[in-house]
């Protein structure tokens, strides 16, 4: 097995534009920026930085969230990525699918994924997506949890207040 090792930091930088239209978002995110990465041997390389543009229409009488995002690698071509999530369970089941257009190390095709979270307080929340990679990682089974507290807290319960009909409906 072949070991290397090396040091770097990168950052994320985004923005989100929330509604200028009804049930439209928009925002921008520029993906492992910073300075290029240095391993042991003296080599360095230049991190994998992405620019994303996205916007995101929502359809509230049916809970349908539809996505679509223009990725450009810094150093491969532009791709797209669209999908959308379903939420028939006012935000305790979701159901999500989508479709990535790379042919580099994100695969071409179909990803999928699921969502749950403590019903009325949205203070938990469980995340299951499938992705498939080319090369190394094969099919990829990502799994998250996020433990909401605080202000996030109350920013989350009010936004799905807002978009639900149910739950708390006041920002402070």
């Amino acid at each position: 097995m072949i070991q290397k090792s090396g040091k770097g930091f990168g950052f994320d930088f985004g923005l989100l534009l929330v509604e200028p239209i009804p049930n439209l978002n928009l925002g921008f995110t520029i993906q492992n920026f910073g300075p290029k990465l240095k391993f042991d041997s003296g080599r360095e390389y230049d991190l994998p930085t992405d620019y994303r543009i996205g916007l995101s229409y929502r359809i509230p009488n049916i809970n349908l969230i539809n996505v679509f995002d223009i990725v450009k690698p810094i150093e491969r071509e532009v791709y797209y990525s669209f999908g959308a999530e379903w939420n028939p369970f006012y935000d305790v089941f979701k159901f999500r699918a989508g479709y990535n257009t790379s042919i580099s190390k994100v695969g071409l095709g179909p990803t999928v994924g699921v969502g749950f979270s403590l019903p009325k307080r949205n203070y938990l929340k469980f995340d299951y997506a499938y992705v498939p990679y080319k090369e190394e990682l094969g099919q990829t089974h990502r799994i998250s949890a996020t433990l909401r507290f605080g202000k996030e807290l109350e920013l989350a319960q009010a936004e799905r207040g807002r978009r639900t009909g149910h739950g708390i409906h006041y920002l402070k």
